[in-house]
Formats: structure tokens, C-alpha cells, sequence
């Protein structure tokens, strides 16, 4: 799928940037804040029958925002994490904002 896609056009870096994905009208659910000073975000997003985690590094301002607007439209990475041995895949959040459609 599109991991696999994404795979081949490693390693990124200078002149190579991470593509940053955009997921229009998605839906959010289970959300919370995480991490020693509660200053990450962790929910999860609905894409198309789909439910894939998203960590918000440094985004735990949003959460009010999330819960007022349940559709939203999010920027992140795809990424790969791995957990005590376990891979999954996960969406990095860099940027949200209210889904117009």
C-alpha cells in the first residue's frame, strides 16, 4: 500500500523531505493527552473504514479544538512504530484545522 510506496523514497533528509500527507473530513476519536506533562495529543482518526492512531507531539493545545470540531482535516506523516516488538503503523500530526467537507 502506501507505506510501501513511501518506503522507496527513502531515506529522507536535505533534498529529500518526508512527504507530509493531507486527510480531508476525518473523523477523531478516543481523545487524550499524553506524556509526562500531558503536552502531546493521541486519538484516533476514521479514514475510509480505517481507524490508524495519530500522535500529536507537542499539540496538546488542540485537544478543546478537537472536541468542539469532531471533523477536522490533519497534516502528518505516515509513519511506522514500533512497540515492544510490534509494528504499526501511525499518522505524526503536524498541523489540523476544521473540515469543510
Amino acid at each position: 500500500g502506501l507505506m510501501l510506496l513511501l518506503d522507496q523514497l527513502e531515506p529522507f533528509g536535505i533534498g529529500n523531505e518526508q512527504p507530509l500527507l493531507l486527510f480531508r473530513g476525518v473523523n477523531v476519536d478516543e481523545l487524550k493527552r499524553v506524556g509526562k506533562e500531558l503536552n502531546h495529543l493521541h486519538f484516533k482518526a476514521q479514514l475510509k473504514g480505517k481507524r490508524l492512531p495519530v500522535i500529536g507531539f507537542k499539540l496538546g493545545k488542540y485537544e478543546d479544538y478537537l472536541r468542539e470540531h469532531n471533523r477536522v482535516d490533519l497534516a502528518c506523516y505516515l509513519e511506522r512504530n514500533e512497540w515492544k516488538g510490534i509494528k504499526k503503523l501511525q499518522l505524526r500530526l503536524v498541523d489540523l484545522a476544521r473540515s469543510e467537507v
